[in-house]
This record gives C-alpha cells, structure tokens and sequence, in this order.
C-alpha cells in the first residue's frame, strides 16, 4: 500500500484508500429491525438504536464503522474486529459521557 504525506506531516489515507470523509452517525430506533446497529455503505451513514447500554454501543459503533470502511469483509471479520477493538477501548478506560 503507498501512502502519501502531505507537507504538514501528516498522512492523506483517504486519496489512497478511497475512504470516506465523513461517517455520519444517527440513532433510531431498530427494534423492527432486530438489530443494534446499520450502516448505508453508498450514504457513509449509520444508524444506532439508542436503547444500548454504553459498552454495546461501542462496540456497534466500531461494528457499523468497520462495515463502511471495507464493505467487502466478511461479517465474521467484522464481528472479531469489533469486539476486540471495543474491549481494547474499553479496557483503556474509554467511555460515552454525554447522550
């Protein structure tokens, strides 16, 4: 993978790795869905249902992230990376401070 640097030092993933700019995050309730979470991979959006203690939001939120991100990983990768991205988060103390 080539990896270009602008003058600032900092690295520009986005031209190289086509990502998106932004990843716009809503909630709603899914209940009707029977899920946690959902991402619109040709909208860079995800929606979350609110009902979620902290600990499951996070892990959803990275879940529906990683699914934006690269679209073509398998769920079962999705799944493993998710949850061991939010326990390594959540081990580090971080947490949701405001609704």
């Amino acid at each position: 993978m080539v990896i270009a640097v602008k003058g600032s030092g900092s690295i520009d993933y986005q031209n190289k790795m086509k990502l998106p700019a932004r990843i716009k995050l809503e909630e709603r309730k899914l209940g009707r869905e029977k899920a946690h979470g959902l991402a619109h991979n040709g909208e860079d959006r995800i929606e979350v249902d609110p009902s979620q203690s902290s600990k499951m939001r996070l892990d959803t939120v990275l879940h529906e992230g990683i699914h934006i991100l690269d679209p073509n990983l398998s769920e079962l990768k999705v799944r493993a990376y998710a949850n061991r991205l939010s326990a390594l988060l959540w081990k580090d103390r971080w947490r949701r401070i405001e609704k």
